[in-house]
């Protein structure tokens, strides 16, 4: 602009994209019009800064150039709502990231001999501790919270404690068959003895 007759100028990219091949020579005639051959051809440069970051954020920013639009958006094993993010010809992306909230998996249920008390209340990524449940011992093992939704580990080795002699009746009149190294849950029969009579009944171990 501004060029008397006679004069002439280059036409380039602006600013946040990049030229293929020469700039195009422009010439002011005297009709106070440029003339020349066509314009250069210009391709948007990627940008390179201010991606989308955050807990639990995803995006698809990481290809766009000058002008172009992205999507950010909350994870799989998030919640939250997407925003959109433009690329400035400075080669930063100018966008709000999303505020994601992690969710919170499903109780973890397992056998009985397991304590699963701790992975009540876990959410996206985070871990607890199952333990062996009373009467039982070994070694707790850590669970993950997936994405998914389902806490996953491998459960730890619990071995049921043997009961002792405490608990199981002593009398003279009553038979303990069975009663001995007993282990968690195992049950055995107290009877009358000969020469007695009564009713049967069942005797749990529940070591502590």
């Amino acid at each position: 602009l501004g060029k008397a007759s006679g004069e002439v100028c280059l036409a380039v990219c602006a600013a946040g994209y990049q030229i293929t091949g020469a700039p195009v020579m422009y010439t002011c005639a005297d009709n106070k019009t440029y003339t020349g051959s066509g314009v250069p051809q210009c391709s948007p440069k990627k940008c390179t800064g201010g991606f989308p970051s955050g807990l639990g954020v995803s995006h698809g920013c990481s290809d766009i150039g000058t002008d172009a639009n992205c999507t950010a958006s909350c994870a799989q094993g998030f919640n939250g709502s997407s925003t959109t993010f433009t690329c400035q010809s400075n080669g930063d992306l100018a966008g709000t990231s999303p505020s994601c909230t992690a969710k919170t998996c499903a109780p973890l249920n397992l056998a009985a001999q397991f304590a699963t008390s701790a992975c009540s209340n876990v959410s996206t990524n985070g871990t607890c501790l199952v333990e062996c449940a009373e009467g039982y011992e070994g070694a707790g093992a850590s669970y993950t919270c997936q994405p998914s939704g389902s806490i996953e580990g491998t459960p730890p080795n619990c071995t049921a404690k043997a009961c002792g002699s405490s608990g199981v009746p002593v009398d003279a009149d009553l038979l303990k068959s069975g009663c001995g190294g007993l282990t968690t849950g195992q049950n055995c029969t107290v009877q009358c003895a000969a020469g007695y009579t009564g009713t049967a009944q069942p005797w749990t171990c529940t070591a502590q």
